[in-house]
């Protein structure tokens, strides 16, 4: 068994993202399940032996089968860990709490951005401060409003002579003077807007880039969970070869102090009865080929795998 687990580390069991081929893990179960068979045969032949008044070795019986026990349950609590972990490493990783508001904050501020860059790019484009400057330059190069304008830089236009408010009126003045000053306040104004709606522009970005790190964490934290789940199911898959390894002490010490008390108790009942059979001869013959093939099976899988990686 212990040319099967080093295979193992060097064979192609495992499937990545914590998955191991499905015949290695069945016939590796095999292998425990004949183990256990042989184990609990040996005991069970011991229990027809003993003498039920010799307390020691009751006791020693019962000892030998909690020790069976334990490394059965350690088996089966190996076997669970690495079936959680691989549960774990091979998900689909579900949508997380971090996509979801990442495409609410996509949702609500992308199509914001473009259209306020399309309205940054459109006034860019527009050639208004030259326009403000073509306008501006047509009102003050007008005789007749450049003279009101300055009448009026003096004397506001209710305070005008009477000639000059009639000229006024009749070149409709204080409409041309509200339209100059919405000229003249024009490329300020654009300036203040385009600062304005890149600032904007930024604040919403940033608010994007911000969710994005956000997922992106979320991404490398969930990442790293498999990828420990995968190591987690490699060292258990590892500790489950050690365990049913045929020279490990966790099972060959067990298997030998059973296999020595039944010899042990079966000739000290023979001495009792003077009978020389020893229960469940048979049955520990089978179960004893049958681990014995079990593993054979599990070690040619294994090269199988080397073949085909």
């Amino acid at each position: 068994m212990t040319d099967i687990i080093v295979d193992m580390k060097r064979h192609g069991a495992f499937l990545g993202k914590g998955g191991i081929d499905a015949n290695a893990k069945a016939k590796a179960l095999a292998v425990f399940d004949a183990a256990t068979a042989l184990v609990d045969t040996r005991i069970a032949a011991i229990r027809q032996c003993v003498d039920v008044e010799d307390t020691e070795v009751v006791i020693d019986t019962e000892a030998l089968a909690a020790r069976a026990v334990a490394w059965r349950n350690e088996v089966h609590e190996t076997i669970r860990v690495i079936e959680e972990a691989s549960a774990v490493a091979r998900a689909e990783t579900p949508r997380s709490s971090a996509d979801d508001r990442h495409d609410a904050v996509v949702g609500e501020w992308g199509p914001y951005i473009y259209h306020l860059k399309a309205s940054v790019q459109k006034i860019e484009r527009d050639g208004g401060e030259e326009l403000a400057a073509v306008r501006r330059a047509g009102f003050e190069s007008d005789p007749i409003f450049s003279h009101l304008l300055r009448r009026n830089a003096k004397r506001p236009e209710k305070r005008f002579s009477f000639s000059d408010r009639l000229v006024a009126k009749w070149s409709r003045f204080g409409e041309g003077l509200d339209n100059y000053k919405r000229t003249l306040a024009y490329p300020a104004e654009r300036d203040a807007w385009l600062t304005g709606a890149r600032e904007a522009i930024s604040e919403a970005e940033a608010k994007i880039d911000a969710s994005r790190r956000a997922l992106e964490d979320a991404a490398m934290a969930a990442r790293a969970v498999h990828d420990e789940a995968a190591a987690v199911v490699e060292r258990g898959w590892m500790t489950l070869l050690d365990l049913l390894s045929e020279d490990a002490p966790a099972f060959s010490d067990l298997d030998l102090d059973a296999a020595c008390g039944v010899a042990r108790e079966a000739a000290a009942a023979g001495l009792r009865t003077g009978t020389t059979e020893v229960p469940l001869a048979a049955e520990q013959e089978e179960r004893l080929a049958a681990l014995a093939a079990s593993r054979k099976e599990l070690k040619q899988h294994m090269e199988w795998l080397d073949a085909i990686v």
